[in-house]
């Protein structure tokens, strides 16, 4: 897998003082380099059957975490995680939506954090996510997906 950093603007620092670019020498897999993954919701999308895209998208990497956990042994995973995410900020168009999420417990995935937050518009379109102070990425590697 290829991450990018500081996208999509060379100035979007979400660590302070990080100022490196890709490419990225390759990481050992260790505490240290689990990602923030970051979901940029709309809030408004239903999928086929009726359920929200953001409900779609938490069972699908909930079913995802299940299946890798099948494959690999607990040791083999760092702090007994089998996806290399530590904390999950879904961003989203309002601060209504992002409480009723909050509320929703099916949202939840053991063993990650996961945030529920309204989107900064003032930044820009969503692709401006990763650069809003109330996504607040700690960690120096990220992945962005939509719901």
């Amino acid at each position: 897998a290829v991450y990018l950093r500081n996208w999509p603007a060379e100035n979007c620092q979400r660590v302070a003082g990080d100022i490196t670019w890709y490419p990225k020498e390759a990481v050992t897999a260790s505490e240290d380099t689990y990602m923030t993954l970051v979901v940029t919701d709309f809030g408004d999308n239903v999928a086929e059957g009726g359920e929200l895209h953001i409900h779609a998208f938490m069972r699908s990497l909930k079913e995802s975490e299940s299946f890798l956990e099948s494959q690999v042994t607990a040791q083999d995973c760092i702090g007994k995680n089998a996806l290399p995410f530590k904390r999950m900020v879904v961003v989203t168009k309002d601060e209504e939506t992002a409480a009723g999420y909050r509320l929703d417990t099916t949202l939840q995935i053991e063993g990650m954090v996961v945030d529920f937050v309204a989107r900064d518009w003032s930044m820009g379109s969503a692709w401006f996510d990763i650069c809003s102070p109330v996504t607040a990425i700690t960690t120096p590697w990220f992945m962005q997906v939509t719901s």
